[in-house]
């Protein structure tokens, strides 16, 4: 196991190092580096300051700063902005929490791992602290986090109304939150489909990979099925394009496809990771940028294939090696239904791709694996190909349909200019901007 041999050749100060992980859970990711780390025997925290709703994490907030800075923050989070001084009140509080809980941090870890772009307090004292301290800082970034709002489905998928000012301020946000983590940050894990706004070389997540620790579900036996069970389990139905799925479902039912269909929503880690057991696909989203997200990965722990639509879909292998990138039907979203047809009718091709899928977590992105190469990171160690380089970028399309993502960007440089897209500082990317939009200089 190639991961085993890197583990066997770190440096043992490596082994020595106290991590702390927090503070916000994205679809199970920072739960499950959590038990990579302590499978390997290294000292690690993982402290969320709310817990995920789907997600069941453990949290090691057992300490009394540490629940006192959570509680701080529900107070604060509880009171209405019209109360305005015990609103001021729980600000100060919690500020206060925080400094102190940051406090913790410097005396207690070596490393400090955020998630979601977010730190204790958010600001820039606490990170030019943790830089005078020595400490080692890695921010992995996985997507709404620091990908440009104007073409993510957070923000502006089709139910949403846009109210472009507000849009605009939230572009130079998360620009300016980039640019300030990458002026402090030790490493910082990203991906080339939403690396637009960062300037600075960059971890492939990628090739990293996508931890994913699955509890005691049973499996399910594989076999034919002359009548499949296709599930779709949208985590937002507006942002995972769920109405488009639907119609793709009807249309293959009114052709006389034989299959049974079920939406799965608003239900615990469990029962979702269960009736993954239970299926024989599941068709994940309509405009997804990779090729395998938490869902798919906890569906190859069961050797269960996936649909996923996403427009990255016809460039990753410009990027990419076919060895490094996770099996699965990523198809162009145009071609969801054609995909779905395939599985269905090719019973050999899905059972096959499922047990492709599950080989490949298994080998690269187990938990232990996934730990591995952060060790890697920390020591210094890291391969040339893991590195990215921002201005090379030239992927435009994000998570929402092409015509929509064409519309705003559009009505953005109308009303703000083509400054107002934050992507001047590279030139290839905003040649492509031009043609990908029909751009034309006045």
């Amino acid at each position: 196991n190639y991961g085993l041999v890197i583990q066997q050749s770190l440096d043992d100060e490596l082994y020595k190092l106290t991590v702390f992980i927090g503070i916000f859970e994205v679809a199970g990711y920072f739960g499950a580096l959590h038990s990579g780390f302590k499978r390997l025997g290294i000292t690690t925290d993982y402290i969320q300051l709310v817990n995920h709703r789907f997600y069941n994490s453990q949290s090691d907030a057992k300490s009394m700063i540490e629940r006192f800075w959570r509680n701080s923050f529900n107070w604060r989070a509880s009171i209405n902005k019209k109360q305005k001084v015990k609103k001021t009140i729980s600000i100060i509080s919690h500020e206060l929490m925080n400094a102190l809980f940051i406090f913790r941090l410097l005396l207690r870890y070596d490393v400090l791992i955020f998630s979601y772009g977010k730190t204790i307090s958010n600001r820039m004292y606490e990170l030019v602290l943790y830089k005078i301290f020595q400490k080692i800082t890695l921010f992995p970034l996985l997507g709404s986090d620091t990908r440009p709002p104007y073409i993510g489905a957070k923000t502006v998928n089709t139910s949403v109304n846009i109210d472009y000012e507000v849009l605009m301020e939230e572009t130079r946000r998360i620009k300016s939150k980039i640019q300030l983590i990458e002026m402090f940050a030790s490493h910082i894990i990203s991906y080339i489909p939403y690396g637009q706004f960062q300037s600075k070389p960059f971890i492939d997540s990628l090739l990293i990979g996508f931890p994913n620790e699955i509890s005691d579900i049973p499996k399910v036996e594989i076999k034919y099925s002359k009548r499949p069970k296709i599930i779709h389990v949208p985590s937002d139905s507006s942002i995972k394009g769920t109405s488009e799925i639907m119609v793709a479902i009807s249309n293959l039912k009114n052709r006389g496809f034989q299959f049974d269909f079920q939406l799965i929503s608003n239900v615990s880690q469990n029962v979702v990771l269960e009736r993954i057991s239970d299926c024989d696909f599941v068709v994940t989203q309509m405009y997804s940028d990779t090729p395998m997200p938490g869902i798919a990965c906890e569906a190859a722990h069961f050797s269960k294939a996936c649909v996923i639509g996403g427009y990255f879909s016809t460039a990753i292998h410009e990027y990419y090696k076919s060895k490094e990138t996770p099996p699965s039907l990523y198809v162009s979203p145009e071609n969801i239904e054609k995909a779905i047809e395939k599985m269905i009718t090719n019973p050999d091709y899905r059972i096959n791709l499922g047990k492709a899928a599950y080989k490949f977590v298994s080998e690269n992105w187990s938990v232990e694996e996934v730990a591995i190469k952060y060790l890697r990171i920390l020591g210094n160690r890291v391969p040339k190909k893991w590195i990215r380089y921002p201005e090379t970028i030239t992927y435009l399309h994000g998570t929402v349909p092409e015509w929509r993502s064409k519309k705003v960007m559009s009505e953005m440089i109308k009303r703000f200019g083509l400054k107002a897209l934050q992507i001047s500082d590279k030139p290839k990317l905003e040649q492509r901007l031009k043609e990908f939009i029909c751009y034309r200089e006045e």
